[in-house]
């Protein structure tokens, strides 16, 4: 078998077994009570779309057990699930570990949810609108390293009877997952704000026992528990741990460990631990700006524990560094390797998007891989549950509703499919999957849709990746494709399809303010942005307003973005305007926002607005820009209407949205002829 990433699909021995790649699993853990109809929630422990992962060929994934009876066993009615979840998890050659963890809740233990308010640290920026609703509060006590504040909350210095318990629970648990038949076991509680990485920070512990001041004292806690699972597991048999490279928390909280004091942890660890997972920032339920930095946006670097990974490669050699979070693509994931800046890579949400990601790159297939846009939908917390899918996969959280193979059609028809963007592109290749007759019309020179303006602005490298990926699947697809042509209604009838998709598209709204002739639509500069002055003023602060101003801000022009609203970006979900914050704080002094203030005129050397209390200003600009939104084109697709009974109008001229709402659009409609 040919494969173009010899370095990633290279066997990995650690201690007494071999990994057969270097591509491990993120978990991606879900709740059951997180329920959706179509989706099978049996496998929501084991991780999101965890039957389709099995079978795309990771080499090595972490399973949640839950907890260890006081016998050395894991609970009778777990075992049956956790046996078969270990089958379907090495189904391709895969090294399966159990997840172990220091810390053991039963329901007679849990205190009442608290019904104190949290009290923050003031965050530059603020915190946006939209923040996950309800059920945010912890339950108390909250033991960490020292007493103070943690999530908004009181916490109590954990006392050294629950140290030595945790440390014997991590024993216990090591040694069931041992007897039961694991390969390899992850200690859990060293990321993303647990307590026990809390005893590492010198700003956070405070304590005077043995486990407080000096580093040594600091790491103390977290090597005794790792011996522990040494002892329970012997040294034929690999340890791993997922951490925060840092948390941080410097724009809240600001208790974060240090890089330096998680390397000194690692330094001591090695010859007791293996692997480490790098990942960063929190996961917690109130420091929200922080879980942008476990679970990154488009406005984060890729690959931004890699930075990590290499100190790692450099001053603790025996141990095994496998960043993870932003690394998409699999020519990233091979670079990391073969870059020795890195020895594995872990991936979450591309798995995701194309759970079948790593068996194409090995077959040489890797132009059929299905790109993640890092849009962060898949991730509950970002969306408060209004829209929690994917974007490019219709079969997340559709497990029983979406097929995993598409079956041909019982009946073949003619399909006509008008407009190639996002959404006629999905109709056109599903149905085309299906084995109908498939003509797509397009009035450009290539398909894309909106997506043609993704190659100019670096923070839409994700969405120009999935535009390359339809433009191959549509050229290798049996879909006979009309370019440069408008369709008509009586040409399109003159065809006689059985069924019709109207994907017409949307188009920007050119708002009616005066002088707006001498201001330019926002998509129109992508293709000559050298033509931008130094001052820009742009009128609109919506998703593409805020990310154009903050793409030119980053190249050293002074941009003012006004804004109608009280915010930027409304239509962003929580963790997109936590992420578009934390970029624009990285460029302040160019990036400058009126909210709540309308544009009253455009002048020849910049605009007029007004702020919410009636006082006038004209904010002087060589460019002036307007991106005011997009409005469908309803009445050009319901010309359409009439032609055959099996027609839909799908994508942005049904309801200008996302990627997301596109996809869907074309292959459930796709799906039902």
């Amino acid at each position: 078998m040919q494969t173009h990433f010899t370095h990633l699909f290279t066997p990995l021995r650690v201690r007494g077994i071999m990994f057969p790649n270097r591509i491990f699993l993120s978990p991606q853990g879900h709740s059951p009570k997180h329920r959706h109809p179509s989706s099978y929630d049996s496998l929501y422990d084991a991780g999101m779309l965890f039957f389709d992962k099995s079978q795309g060929g990771f080499g090595g994934c972490t399973i949640a057990t839950g907890p260890v009876l006081e016998d050395g066993h894991y609970e009778k009615y777990a075992r049956d699930q956790i046996r078969e979840l270990m089958s379907m998890a090495t189904q391709t050659g895969a090294r399966v570990a159990a997840g172990v963890m220091p810390f053991t809740f039963h329901p007679d233990k849990i205190p009442p949810i608290t019904d104190l308010e949290p009290q923050y640290a003031e965050i530059e920026g603020g915190t946006p609108k939209g923040q996950p609703s309800s059920g945010n509060q912890p339950m108390m006590p909250n033991y960490r390293a020292s007493d103070g504040l943690w999530d908004g909350y009181p916490c109590e210095e954990m006392p050294k009877s629950m140290i030595l318990e945790s440390i014997e629970t991590a024993r216990r648990s090591a040694k069931a997952a041992r007897e039961f038949g694991f390969d390899y076991v992850e200690v859990g509680g060293f990321a993303h704000g647990s307590a026990i990485a809390s005893f590492l920070s010198a700003k956070e512990n405070h304590r005077t026992d043995e486990f407080g001041g000096s580093l040594e004292n600091r790491c103390r806690y977290p090597l005794m528990l790792l011996q522990a699972v040494r002892e329970a597991i012997g040294e034929d048999m690999p340890m791993a741990i997922t951490i925060s490279s840092q948390l941080y928390d410097q724009r809240s909280a600001d208790l974060s460990h240090t890089e330096d004091e998680m390397i000194e942890f690692l330094k001591r660890a090695q010859g007791i631990l293996d692997m480490v997972i790098i990942s960063s920032g929190m996961d917690t339920t109130n420091l929200w700006n922080e879980n942008v930095f476990h679970c990154g946006t488009i406005f984060q670097k890729k690959d931004f524990t890699v930075e990590f990974s290499k100190r790692m490669k450099k001053e603790t050699p025996q141990l095994i560094a496998i960043p993870r979070g932003g690394i998409n693509t699999v020519q990233l994931a091979e670079e990391v390797i073969a870059e020795n800046w890195g020895d594995a890579v872990c991936v979450g949400r591309s798995f995701v998007a194309d759970p079948y990601w790593p068996k194409k790159a090995m077959e040489g297939r890797e132009e059929d891989i299905v790109p993640c846009l890092r849009c962060d939908y898949c991730y509950h917390s970002a969306t408060d549950h209004m829209n929690l899918f994917c974007s490019v996969n219709p079969r997340l959280f559709r497990e029983r509703r979406v097929p995993a193979a598409i079956e041909p059609a019982s009946v073949r028809k003619k399909v006509v499919v008008i407009g190639g963007g996002p959404a006629g592109c999905k109709a056109a290749l599903t149905a085309a999957e299906r084995g109908h007759e498939v003509i797509l019309i397009e009035k450009s020179d290539a398909v894309g849709g909106q997506l043609k303006h993704a190659p100019y602005d670096h923070h839409k490298e994700d969405l120009d990746n999935y535009k390359k990926y339809l433009q191959v699947q549509i050229a290798k697809s049996k879909a006979q494709v009309i370019y440069n042509t408008t369709a008509t209604p009586e040409w399109v009838r003159s065809m006689n399809p059985d069924a019709l998709v109207i994907a017409v598209g949307a188009e920007p709204v050119c708002p009616p303010i005066p002088g707006i002739e001498k201001a330019q639509e926002a998509t129109s500069f992508y293709t000559r942005m050298d033509e931008i002055g130094q001052r820009v003023a742009i009128i609109g602060g919506g998703t593409i307003g805020a990310e154009l101003a903050l793409t030119l801000a980053e190249t050293g022009r002074d941009v003012t973005v006004i804004e109608m609203n009280d915010e930027l970006a409304a239509q962003g979900h929580f963790f997109y305007k936590i992420g578009l914050k934390h970029a624009i704080l990285d460029v302040k002094e160019n990036y400058h926002a009126l909210l709540k203030t309308r544009c009253l005129e455009v002048l020849d050397n910049g605009v007029r607005v007004m702020d919410a209390e009636g006082q006038e200003q004209i904010v002087e600009a060589d460019t002036v820009i307007y991106a005011v939104g997009m409005k469908s084109k309803r009445e050009e697709a319901l010309a359409f209407y009439g032609i055959t009974p099996q027609t839909a109008v799908i994508g942005d001229c049904k309801r200008v949205g996302r990627v997301m709402e596109a996809t869907h659009d074309g292959y459930f409609f796709a799906m039902s002829l």
